[in-house]
């Protein structure tokens, strides 16, 4: 039994901060000299307490007499994490391992300090080392699962965590994060169980039950999910989160009449507690449009607007949708990112199985030109997958997209033979008579005019080629373009198009029009179908009438 407790690196909530818990171990250091032993001690007892400053100068002058003391080197180098330097931790941590290359703590805190710096591989290496010299150590499952999980190896992160949880079934952690990555997955059944899990073992913690609300919200039990949130609340009653997600989940509720106000007065006081919070503010003036109380909702759009003046949420497109902005030409790049950055880890998952427009617009290309091989351009491309139904009939195959994260995942599948990270209609411009085909499924739904985009497909495209997308239809305006409806998808950042404006600027550009049909192009949350157009054009010769 050493004179201090031994050092628990303790793994995280997967969206909250690393916490490191400083209660260094004393290990035995042989021949060490009494006076070098007491020094130690007495920094060690500094450490604990929190007085980093004089425990750091008691390490370094431990080490000045004996520069193999491995716990000194571990303990300076978890001092160079708290104070927020993860390469000096590295640094110094490291040194410990070259002295004592068989001490789990030591890999854990290494592994720690390297995620920091997003090391993520090099920092798995370390947790996996740790778990070689202790098999049973249940924390260095726990940060694994928590790396992996950073690394998107969702599946690899449950079986972390499951190890974890046979070594030390009651750990708060694992399950919560096992939760999480269940959810990610959209093993939603598995994943409330794993939240109930969590909250058994500790009845207080609000984030389970928020993350549990979540999920069962995802699952469509909304009414659950609902009184989830509610427990957050009554738990912790500064939860921002629980109040915005409670409202969410209680819009979705049956009849929707019935739930409004108190889904507004969730949003009002998650704008409370989150007065800079631009999401906050757009999804109470979405609530308040809902409510015809369309000053109300223009005053918080702006709200958001000026929290976010990159317009990561779309209060612009809201506030336009309103009437009382003008339209922006096409989806500010902020909210572009944010929503497929986010997509990217799930849009090929089983969650996406309402979305159908990668699948209209891949068959109605093959349907074409039956036995050519064609040189394809991917307009907007995604993670590939028109790009997966299409390769057979491509002879060169190029995907563009402005999210790399979508391109990542697109490049995982193997598909194309060239991605490229950048804006379509340049891309478009720059590559006259290139290809035979441009595809693009649910990416004009982010343009409002589409003249630029017709006239760079022109340019792109060899005589008969084919330009194939789908837009969302204008209703109320046949023969032009506007934002989406302000309940829908223009939270999305969408925009409809006429089927006589999509004629008429066809015929304009240089295209007949071989089809332009209605389409079920995904099912939407509230389980309508949203209706697009399907359009297929062909390039006309120059020359032609």
């Amino acid at each position: 039994m050493t004179l201090f407790d031994k050092l628990r690196a303790i793994g995280r909530p997967f969206k909250s901060k690393p916490k490191v818990e400083s209660r260094p171990q004393l290990l035995q250091q042989e021949e060490a000299p009494s006076t070098q032993a007491q020094q130690f001690e007495q920094a060690v007892s500094l450490h604990q307490t929190g007085q980093l400053t004089q425990a750091q100068a008691l390490y370094e002058e431990v080490l000045r007499v004996q520069p193999d003391h491995a716990d000194a080197w571990h303990f300076l180098g978890l001092i160079g994490t708290q104070s927020n330097d993860p390469q000096r931790a590295v640094d110094q941590i490291g040194k410990a391992i070259a002295i004592n290359p068989n001490h789990p703590f030591y890999y854990i805190n290494y592994g720690n300090a390297l995620r920091t710096l997003q090391r993520f591989e090099d920092a798995l290496a370390s947790f996996d080392k740790a778990i070689t010299a202790k098999p049973d150590f249940a924390d260095a499952y726990v940060l694994r699962g928590n790396t992996q999980q950073e690394l998107l190896q969702l599946d690899a992160a449950v079986a972390s965590f499951d190890q974890a949880l046979v070594l030390r079934p009651q750990d708060l952690t694992a399950c919560f994060n096992r939760g999480n990555a269940l959810k990610a997955l959209g093993q939603l059944d598995a994943a409330i169980a794993s939240f109930d899990q969590a909250i058994a073992i500790a009845p207080e913690f609000a984030e389970a039950f928020v993350n549990r609300g979540l999920a069962l919200h995802d699952h469509k039990e909304h009414d659950a999910a609902a009184a989830s949130f509610a427990q957050a609340i009554a738990i912790r009653a500064d939860f921002a989160e629980a109040y915005l997600n409670r409202g969410l989940a209680l819009q979705a509720c049956q009849p929707v009449e019935a739930h409004l106000m108190e889904a507004i007065r969730m949003f009002d006081k998650a704008c409370q507690l989150l007065p800079n919070g631009p999401l906050p503010h757009l999804t109470h003036a979405r609530a308040l449009a809902k409510a015809l109380r369309f000053e109300e909702a223009e005053a918080a759009a702006r709200r958001a607007l000026a929290a976010d003046p990159l317009d990561s949420c779309g209060a612009g497109m809201f506030l336009a949708g309103l009437g009382v902005a003008p339209m922006p030409e096409r989806i500010p790049d902020a909210l572009l990112h944010n929503l497929y950055n986010a997509r990217a880890t799930t849009w090929d998952s089983g969650d996406n199985a309402h979305y159908q427009g990668a699948t209209l617009v891949g068959q109605a290309l093959l349907a074409r030109r039956q036995g050519e091989l064609l040189d394809v351009l991917d307009a907007g491309c995604g993670t590939g997958m028109v790009g997966r139904l299409v390769r057979p009939r491509a002879r060169r195959l190029v995907g563009v997209d402005m999210s790399q994260p979508m391109l990542d995942r697109a490049q995982e599948k193997g598909d194309y033979d060239t991605l490229v990270c950048g804006d379509l209609v340049a891309y478009l411009a720059e590559h006259p008579q290139t290809f035979d085909a441009v595809v693009s499924a649910a990416t004009l739904i982010h343009f409002a005019s589409l003249r630029p985009i017709f006239d760079a497909a022109a340019e792109a495209l060899r005589p008969q080629g084919l330009f194939i997308f789908t837009v969302f239809p204008n209703e109320k305006d046949p023969a032009g373009f506007g934002i989406d409806h302000l309940d829908g998808m223009a939270q999305g950042g969408c925009y409809v198009h006429g089927h006589q404006y999509l004629r008429d600027l066809a015929l304009d550009t240089g295209f007949a029009v071989d089809e332009l049909a209605e389409q079920i192009h995904e099912i939407e949350a509230n389980g309508k179908a949203k209706i697009c157009l399907l359009v297929t054009l062909s390039r006309q010769p120059i020359n032609a009438s």
